[in-house]
């Protein structure tokens, strides 16, 4: 069983914001993946970018100044607006983006020091009715 630090920022009621996946929903798409190596799962209203953040996963760079130390991916849920919560979670079921998350997060174990050395992100925007992944440079891109 996958081990990793695991916080969730509780929402208030009446706030207008919520989760649009839960934390057995990530463990199964962690597991499904083959994933073993976590270091954070977290829930947060803080994510952000131009666009609405529904999740973002990230490997912090291992070359630092001066010396190299192992790093753990790190994955991360925004609240959407309820007025939204229905069509994102849909969206987020229908292009299967917790599974290839996950994959990617797998894929990170054993990709090359030209890789793990800079840091790495993938974020999943929801934009103008659709989720959108983008990198680290806030380009979109595919996950296969």
């Amino acid at each position: 069983m996958l081990k990793y630090n695991y916080r969730k920022y509780k929402l208030s009621k009446g706030c207008g914001l919520a989760y649009p996946v839960n934390k057995s929903m990530l463990d199964h798409a962690l597991d499904t993946a083959g994933v073993r190596e976590l270091d954070d799962l977290y829930f947060s209203v803080g994510l952000r970018d131009e666009d609405q953040v529904v999740m973002l996963a990230t490997l912090r760079g291992e070359s630092h100044s001066g010396y190299w130390q192992k790093e753990m991916p790190r994955l991360g849920v925004s609240a959407v607006p309820l007025e939204i919560l229905a069509e994102v979670r849909g969206l987020l079921e229908q292009s299967r983006l917790l599974e290839k998350i996950a994959k990617w997060i797998a894929g990170l174990e054993g990709a090359s020091n030209v890789i793990r050395d800079v840091t790495r992100h993938r974020v999943v925007v929801y934009r103008d009715g659709a989720l959108q992944v983008k990198d680290e440079n806030g380009k979109r891109v595919e996950l296969p």
